[in-house]
């Protein structure tokens, strides 16, 4: 991961904390297996007391809080959100994939109202995948069942449609055949310590040292994506689970800053 260049910042201060950014650092991995256009995540350091222009006390409350190792995104200057008739130049495979690898990360935010695909120079970049692996805030409630459910949504994702193919089963197979234990392994382990730190249970209510319990929580994530992903895989084969969730008031930050210029690019 590099840090040179025009970035757009995401925040470990910001309210979802560091889960999103481990979210996304895993994803990126995965997404490239199946051939997925992503913007690749970059470390990126933040130091304390960091000037901003705005003069909103939130946001400067917000950087401070941030201060420290946090992930960007190469910031491009032409991008916008993609147009419905731009979804093609991913291709039925790549829609497919999509589809198959938002189910297998549990990530719901991918539908018409929100399809987090980004439009730059004639080429289409999936993001934002900081809502997938919602198990990770709720470790005490993850036993032998919970990998195989299907991924809950409040909307029909953007490209269901592929789902019902009778060549689905055999791109299930296919997907799925793309990510070895060793590839997991990789994904979980570009993760820097810094991000998962903040998730692990306070100092006090375990038995185990820090660097004991980071192995363990690595060892975790490795462990329920793997078995998400044996055979027969639920989250592919059955419809996702569709429940209403509170209205979203506005589009994710991250599409919003892509389509104007930031006020305090980190450079």
């Amino acid at each position: 991961m590099t840090t040179s260049g025009l970035r757009l910042i995401k925040l470990h201060g910001q309210g979802q904390g560091c889960g999103t950014l481990v979210a996304e650092i895993i994803a990126h991995h995965l997404s490239a297996c199946l051939g997925l256009p992503v913007l690749e995540p970059q470390l990126t350091y933040l130091h304390p007391h960091t000037p901003t222009e705005d003069k909103n006390d939130e946001l400067a409350d917000l950087l401070e809080a941030s201060s420290g190792l946090n992930l960007a995104f190469p910031f491009l200057a032409s991008a916008r959100p993609a147009m419905a008739e731009e979804y093609q130049l991913l291709g039925k495979n790549g829609q497919a994939a999509c589809l198959w690898l938002d189910r297998f990360l549990l990530n719901p935010d991918r539908n018409s109202a929100n399809p987090n695909l980004l439009f730059s120079e004639g080429r289409i970049f999936l993001i934002d995948f900081g809502s997938a692996l919602h198990f990770q805030y709720q470790w005490s409630r993850v036993n032998e069942e919970t990998p195989r459910q299907p991924v809950v949504q409040s909307r029909p994702h953007l490209f269901e449609e592929h789902a019902q193919w009778p060549g689905w089963p055999e791109l299930d197979a296919d997907f799925a055949a793309r990510i070895s234990r060793e590839i997991l392994h990789g994904a979980v382990g570009l993760v820097p310590d810094d991000f998962l730190l903040p998730l692990l249970p306070a100092p006090g209510t375990h038995a185990y040292p820090e660097q004991e319990m980071l192995l363990r929580r690595r060892a975790a994530y490795e462990a329920f994506l793997w078995k998400r992903l044996k055979a027969p895989r639920a989250f592919a084969l059955q419809p996702a689970e569709l429940r209403p969730s509170p209205k979203r008031g506005r589009p994710p930050r991250l599409l919003n800053d892509f389509s104007r210029p930031a006020r305090n690019p980190a450079t």
